[in-house]
């Protein structure tokens, strides 16, 4: 959690997001790779257009769905080191 405490960040522009059946599918467009997510990494997805921090993120997450702060923030990490790893975020 620590890495991304500071940072400020959002989807990186070069992708497409496709939702099916609260699923979202996105393609990269530059590397031609697809990434499925279920109905919370969707929500994410939506919540990524603009900047943010993965505190507000984390935020947004305890009031739209009924899960635990401490659960959500080490998932969150998880899907967010997945994007990044994805070369699917890019840093203001």
């Amino acid at each position: 959690f620590m890495e991304f405490k500071d940072e400020i960040f959002k989807l990186v522009d070069d992708i497409v997001v496709s939702e099916i059946n609260n699923e979202s599918v996105i393609l990269n467009l530059k590397t031609g790779i697809y990434f499925q997510v279920n109905e919370l990494g969707s929500y994410i997805f939506s919540q990524l257009n603009q900047y943010s921090t993965f505190e507000s993120l984390n935020n947004k997450i305890n009031e739209e769905f009924d899960v635990a702060p401490n659960k959500s923030e080490k998932d969150l990490l998880t899907f967010i080191k997945d994007l990044e790893i994805k070369g699917l975020l890019q840093y203001k």
